[in-house]
């Protein structure tokens, strides 16, 4: 038979991450930051329209503001 690898439960990643939250508040760790550019709402415009056809739906889909 071969070994079954089981994939980290939900539970075990959330703490892992917690625990990695509080050891950079605490100065322990140096984190990777990574700055992004915000999106151009001429761009936010043509996915919208791609994904849904109007702004409610498309705030209802994804749970953002349709504003």
């Amino acid at each position: 038979m071969g070994v079954i690898r089981k994939e980290p439960r939900f539970g075990e990643g959330l703490l892992e991450g917690l625990r990695e939250a509080v050891a950079w508040k605490r100065g322990e760790v140096a984190l990777e930051v990574v700055n992004i550019e915000p999106v151009q709402p001429a761009r936010v415009r043509t996915v919208r329209k791609r994904l849904a056809r109007s702004a409610r739906k498309f705030g209802r889909r994804f749970r953002i503001s349709a504003a």
